[in-house]
């Protein structure tokens, strides 16, 4: 069940958003799948970690702070757009050789932390849920973050399919990072007003 919600968790609009702003920077179904991965990882850390407190101490956060956390997620989303809309305006005006990717290996894990912190709370309520049993709730959550990371790892790997034609035909380059970028924008203002609502 931990691996199946782990999976389904990944399908969530704001993580699409944030991971979509880099794939097409590796837009290869491996390095795609990589970069979901690195998400995954990071959010995996994050839940485990504040999860594994949080269901030690049977304490779950507060309603403002778990508002306060996913607004900063809406933050986060729209400054990944941002950037993501300003390197797409880079690779229009200059040839795709000689603008380089924007992002290090890190950045995604860092995302993926974020995502899994604001996230935590309600999950640590549904492993303490299950039966009780911190220990069980410890594996719940072990095996969601790892659901959680190949569900972002595959689908990641599936968005850059379509992406790799479209890379092909140079002059759309640009376009795919500015909307994506558009995207993650538009679903970041969105993420905060529903949070402060």
């Amino acid at each position: 069940m931990g691996l199946m919600f782990g999976v389904r968790h990944a399908l969530e609009p704001d993580h699409l958003a944030a991971v979509g702003t880099f794939v097409p920077e590796n837009a290869t179904p491996k390095g795609a799948a990589y970069i979901g991965a690195l998400w995954g990882a990071g959010h995996a850390a994050a839940v485990l970690i504040l999860g594994s407190v949080l269901l030690s101490l049977q304490f779950n956060l507060p309603v403002w702070m778990d508002r306060r956390l996913e607004q900063f997620v809406g933050v986060v989303l729209v400054a990944l757009g941002t950037r993501a809309m300003l390197h797409g305006v880079k690779v229009q005006r200059a040839p795709a050789q000689s603008v380089e990717s924007q992002h290090a290996h890190w950045h995604p894990f860092a995302v993926g932390l974020t995502h899994g912190v604001a996230g935590t709370g309600a999950v640590s309520l549904l492993a303490i849920a299950i039966d009780g049993s911190i220990w069980s709730g410890l594996f719940f959550l072990l095996v969601f973050g790892v659901g959680s990371a190949l569900g972002m790892s595959m689908i990641a790997g599936v968005f850059a399919l379509p992406m790799q034609r479209i890379e092909a035909l140079s002059r759309y380059k640009g376009f795919l990072h500015m909307g994506s970028g558009a995207l993650s924008i538009v679903i970041g203002i969105w993420w905060f007003l529903k949070a402060a609502l």
